[in-house]
């Protein structure tokens, strides 16, 4: 079980989670099971009608206008066509993958695993947790597409993924940029980790999770993907089989739908213009996609 679940249906005893989409009804009827287990009683429905009488659960509050589900859906629509693609034009190909495709290719299956754990750190609000995963990716990310051209086992072996990061950001500038900002937050820099830092009525403490702080991670999130769509991208458009014609327009039309300066533009209104979703929406936006 990978979902993650966004909120707690009940608060004490044995508390159970669900995502604020399941249909109000079974919400009730859970949170109704889990008290009368604490009550030791042996009817939900007496409980439910004993001790839920004029409480109401609503529907999916925000529904489809939640801009954290649309920037979600639309990376992980982004992530299954690249799965599908890499795991289908290496049979078009009429020749063995090098040991860098190969090994390659199953790095950049695996990331989507990673985005999946990122996404789960960014929804519980925990940003530097979450560009932990983030920088992580980046440098698998880089050092995929500097290793596809190897065919040398040693070499690859040699090839460091933090070195590919300066040699991928040669071929894509908006790789350095969002390294370094990565870099500041997950080496602790003083500028990065000072908004972690609070104290109200003389006392001081430190943030471990706040709303602000999923907002910046799911810019961080946007960015990253689109970092990600350009290494694949760079895969499709350098196999030009003619018989791969359909598996790649595939990818170049989920590519093409992929919007994440749109997605930004929200998050930056929502975070009431933080200084970090601005910077990452510069970052984007000074490195346009071409092609």
């Amino acid at each position: 079980m990978r979902d993650e679940l966004e909120v707690p249906v009940n608060r004490k005893g044995f508390v159970i989670g669900v995502n604020k989409d399941y249909p109000a009804r079974l919400r009730e009827m859970v949170s109704a099971a889990a008290l009368t287990y604490q009550l030791q009683n042996s009817s939900i429905d007496y409980v439910r009608r004993t001790y839920f009488k004029g409480i109401s659960y609503d529907e999916d509050t925000g529904g489809e206008l939640r801009i954290d589900r649309n920037c979600k859906h639309s990376c992980d629509t982004l992530y299954a066509a690249a799965d599908v693609f890499l795991k289908t034009y290496p049979s078009f190909l009429r020749r063995e993958p090098t040991v860098g495709e190969w090994i390659g290719d199953l790095t950049l299956v695996r990331v989507e695993y990673s985005f999946e754990r990122a996404f789960a750190e960014a929804d519980k609000g925990a940003l530097y947790e979450c560009v932990a995963i983030g920088r992580m990716i980046l440098e698998q990310v880089c050092w995929v597409y500097c290793v596809r051209s190897l065919n040398d086992v040693d070499a690859i072996a040699l090839k460091s993924a933090t070195k590919s990061v300066g040699e991928a950001s040669r071929v894509f500038p908006i790789v350095g940029r969002l390294y370094g900002w990565l870099s500041d937050h997950a080496h602790w820099a003083y500028s990065a980790h000072l908004k972690a830092i609070t104290h109200k009525e003389d006392q001081s403490a430190a943030m471990l999770a706040l709303s602000q702080f999923k907002a910046i991670a799911y810019a961080m999130l946007l960015a990253l993907s689109e970092v990600y769509l350009r290494i694949v991208d760079s895969i499709a458009k350098s196999h030009r089989n003619r018989t791969l014609t359909a598996t790649r327009s595939v990818w170049f039309e989920a590519a093409r739908q992929f919007k994440p300066q749109l997605l930004l533009t929200q998050i930056v209104r929502l975070s009431d213009k933080s200084t970090d979703v601005v910077s990452l929406r510069k970052i984007l936006k000074d490195q346009p996609r071409h092609g």
